[in-house]
């Protein structure tokens, strides 16, 4: 062995070193989220500052504070430019409010509604069972409704943002050209529907589906000045859909729900299709062939929190065969997600 290939090799850390810092990730998340509470991003939206200013800003001890800022820099979020003066980085302008992609909803949301699951993840690898329910005593979507729904709005308003950030790459890759009407399901406040409505000039109706408070707050935010072809309905997707449209479009519906809903919802698409209608199901496709931490992370994070799963490709065809729809092709994206295309079985 050379000089140099040893030098590389005592480069490698040993695996418990590697251990002991895969044991310690667990301090990304709450810095993150602290970072989100204190608001850091929007104190440096118009360029550096000191930490001192920064302290002040935001109420908290300056020697800490420094502390918290330099970990984060660690990882890309803010950046040191000289002795205790920051700013922002393209990776924290996400914490920021109303930019495209903002993680901030997300970061700022009750940090027990997201740790308190994971904590009953042993729970849910012996069950089956969603941690979200052990841990809260309810399921999460019932939480929000009930007992938090400020929690709600700012979980909502973070996963709307990062599901903005992918709806050109999935509107592009769609093929919508010559689609008469469209149904957007679970379409939330119409980020997607709107934008494919603006790419295809074409399309003569889109109809946003979601539940009716959904709905009015669609309204709420599109105004008068709304697309004259986009009509708002309300519902719920698990007793019907709008019949008759040539393409029903889903985009991160079905990770949401364990198999017996997601078949149910499908069966439901189908009986609202026409022969020629199509089914577009945006979705993240396991791979078991890749070694994707983002996508398994996502998936346990559904298993704790809803007892529901990203799913393989295979795991996506039997669906659509329990409800009688076929198949026939996945569309990949400029982005993480894959379209799905179902039709009719005949």
């Amino acid at each position: 062995m050379s000089t140099i290939d040893a030098q590389i090799e005592n480069t490698e850390p040993a695996p418990l070193l590697t251990l002991t810092r895969l044991l310690s990730q667990n301090w990304k998340w709450e810095a993150i989220h602290v970072a989100g509470r204190l608001r850091l991003a929007e104190a440096l939206a118009n360029g550096s500052r000191t930490v001192d200013e920064l302290a002040e800003i935001t109420g908290t001890h300056p020697a800490s504070l420094l502390r918290l800022l330099r970990a984060l820099a660690c990882i890309g979020l803010f950046a040191e430019l000289d002795e205790s003066r920051f700013i922002n980085t393209d990776l924290s302008e996400l914490l920021r409010p109303n930019v495209p992609g903002s993680f901030s909803g997300i970061a700022r949301v009750n940090r027990d509604l997201m740790l308190r699951p994971w904590g009953e993840l042993l729970y849910s690898v012996q069950t089956g069972e969603p941690g979200f329910d052990k841990a809260f005593g309810m399921p999460m979507w019932r939480y929000f409704t009930e007992r938090d729904p400020g929690a709600g709005a700012l979980f909502n308003e973070g996963m709307e943002s990062f599901s903005t950030a992918v709806d050109s790459p999935i509107a592009q890759a769609a093929e919508l050209s010559g689609v008469g009407t469209i149904v957007d399901i679970g379409g939330g406040r119409g980020s997607l529907l709107t934008t494919v409505l603006n790419a295809y000039p074409s399309i003569e109706k889109g109809i946003l589906f979601d539940q009716p408070s959904v709905i009015e707050e669609a309204r709420s935010l599109l105004g008068p000045t709304a697309d004259e072809r986009l009509e708002l309905v309300g519902g719920d997707f698990f007793t019907a859909v709008p019949s008759g449209a040539d393409v029903y479009l889903m985009r991160w519906i079905l990770h949401d729900w364990n198999d017996a809903a997601c078949i149910n919802l499908l069966t439901n698409c189908r009986h609202a299709m026409l022969p020629h209608s199509r089914l577009l199901s945006a979705e993240l496709i396991v791979d078991t062939d890749r070694n994707d931490e983002l996508t398994h992370s996502y998936d346990l994070q559904m298993l704790v929190l809803f007892g529901s799963k990203e799913r393989t490709l295979e795991e996506f065809k039997t669906l659509y065969d329990a409800a009688g729809l076929r198949l026939t092709r996945v569309i990949p994206t400029a982005s993480n997600f894959s379209l799905l295309e179902g039709v009719p079985m005949k």
